[in-house]
């Protein structure tokens, strides 16, 4: 899914909850039972997503993609808690939010694309092998 870019004025400025939801699994907030915890770093990652998207003011994608997570939660769960994804998610969070910093939203929304795209791959290539 993509969410479209509306040009530089999307990406407004950073919000220390954007900054902390993307960084959740980084060292620095190794303390956090959050940094490993799959339940509560999707939480985190529903925020973090949330608040990338709603400077958007796309309030019907927004309810779309929000209905989509909560219906691929427990796949979400999966690719973090079996597969063990943190590593990958926190870096392309970390892309991500550096474009968002920069106000490249269409880089931004290059790499929410590709983020996306990966994490629906893998699920789709674990339960595949899990199927045979």
């Amino acid at each position: 899914m993509r969410i479209e870019p509306r040009g530089r004025e999307t990406c407004e400025p950073l919000d220390r909850g954007l900054v902390r939801c993307a960084h959740v699994g980084r060292g620095q907030h190794a303390e956090q039972p959050a940094a490993r915890d799959p339940v509560a770093w999707l939480s985190l990652n529903r925020e973090f997503h949330t608040r990338l998207y709603t400077p958007a003011q796309r309030p019907r994608i927004l309810r779309f993609a929000d209905n989509l997570r909560m219906m691929m939660d427990r796949y979400l769960r999966l690719h973090l808690g079996v597969l063990q994804r943190f590593d990958v998610a926190d870096r392309e969070h970390r892309d991500i939010l550096t474009a968002y910093h920069e106000r490249d939203s269409h880089l931004a929304c290059k790499y929410v694309e590709a983020h996306l795209l990966r994490t629906a791959d893998s699920v789709v290539t674990f339960l595949a092998k899990r199927g045979k």
